[in-house]
Protein backbone atom coordinates (compact mmCIF):
# COMPACT_ATOMS: atom_id res chain seq x y z
CA UNK A 1 0.00 0.00 0.00
CA UNK A 2 3.08 2.33 0.83
CA UNK A 3 3.94 2.20 -3.33
CA UNK A 4 0.52 3.03 -4.03
CA UNK A 5 0.28 5.42 -1.90
CA UNK A 6 3.67 7.35 -2.82
CA UNK A 7 2.61 7.00 -6.21
CA UNK A 8 -0.37 9.34 -5.42
CA UNK A 9 2.48 11.92 -4.44
CA UNK A 10 4.26 12.04 -7.85
CA UNK A 11 4.39 15.26 -10.02
CA UNK A 12 3.82 12.77 -12.58
CA UNK A 13 1.68 12.58 -16.13
CA UNK A 14 -0.39 9.93 -14.75
CA UNK A 15 -1.56 8.98 -18.28
CA UNK A 16 1.82 7.62 -18.94
CA UNK A 17 1.87 4.84 -17.05
CA UNK A 18 -0.41 2.20 -14.73
CA UNK A 19 -0.28 -0.10 -11.92
CA UNK A 20 -1.47 -4.29 -11.93
CA UNK A 21 -1.36 -5.51 -8.81
CA UNK A 22 -1.60 -8.79 -8.78
CA UNK A 23 -3.22 -10.40 -5.15
CA UNK A 24 -2.41 -14.21 -5.15
CA UNK A 25 -5.01 -15.59 -2.48
CA UNK A 26 -3.63 -13.38 0.08
CA UNK A 27 -4.94 -13.39 3.49
CA UNK A 28 -3.77 -10.04 4.98
CA UNK A 29 -6.90 -7.54 4.28
CA UNK A 30 -5.27 -6.27 1.28
CA UNK A 31 -8.20 -6.85 -0.67
CA UNK A 32 -10.38 -4.51 1.71
CA UNK A 33 -7.50 -1.86 1.57
CA UNK A 34 -7.66 -1.79 -2.45
CA UNK A 35 -11.27 -1.54 -2.40
CA UNK A 36 -11.07 1.78 -0.32
CA UNK A 37 -8.27 2.90 -2.02
CA UNK A 38 -8.32 5.77 -4.50
CA UNK A 39 -5.39 6.47 -7.11
CA UNK A 40 -4.66 9.06 -9.25
CA UNK A 41 -3.79 6.70 -12.02
CA UNK A 42 -4.81 3.53 -13.64
CA UNK A 43 -4.92 1.00 -11.19
CA UNK A 44 -6.06 -2.45 -11.76
CA UNK A 45 -6.45 -4.68 -9.29
CA UNK A 46 -6.49 -8.70 -9.96
CA UNK A 47 -7.64 -10.68 -6.75
CA UNK A 48 -7.44 -14.69 -6.50
CA UNK A 49 -9.12 -16.40 -4.82
CA UNK A 50 -6.83 -19.40 -3.93
CA UNK A 51 -3.21 -18.94 -4.22
CA UNK A 52 -1.74 -19.66 -7.59
CA UNK A 53 1.82 -20.95 -8.16
CA UNK A 54 3.77 -17.98 -8.91
CA UNK A 55 5.50 -19.71 -12.23
CA UNK A 56 1.67 -19.83 -13.34
CA UNK A 57 1.44 -15.97 -13.15
CA UNK A 58 4.91 -15.09 -14.04
CA UNK A 59 5.10 -17.91 -17.42
CA UNK A 60 1.68 -16.55 -18.67
CA UNK A 61 2.18 -12.72 -18.88
CA UNK A 62 -1.11 -12.71 -16.73
CA UNK A 63 0.50 -9.07 -15.55
CA UNK A 64 0.18 -8.37 -18.85
CA UNK A 65 -3.34 -9.40 -20.37
CA UNK A 66 -4.64 -10.33 -16.81
CA UNK A 67 -8.31 -9.10 -18.77
CA UNK A 68 -8.65 -12.59 -20.92
CA UNK A 69 -8.73 -14.74 -17.23
CA UNK A 70 -6.09 -16.95 -18.29
CA UNK A 71 -7.52 -18.98 -15.58
CA UNK A 72 -10.79 -17.97 -14.58
CA UNK A 73 -11.66 -20.77 -11.84
CA UNK A 74 -8.97 -18.88 -10.28
CA UNK A 75 -10.21 -15.47 -10.93
CA UNK A 76 -12.28 -13.91 -8.21
CA UNK A 77 -12.57 -10.21 -9.64
CA UNK A 78 -11.02 -7.88 -11.40
CA UNK A 79 -11.61 -3.85 -10.50
CA UNK A 80 -10.47 -0.85 -12.97
CA UNK A 81 -10.14 2.69 -11.92
CA UNK A 82 -8.61 5.43 -13.31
Amino acid sequence: MYTLLSLNLQFADFEQYEVIVLDNGSTDGLAEKLAGFTAHYSLQVVLYRRRVPLSRLFNTDTGYDFAGALYEEDLLRVRTSV
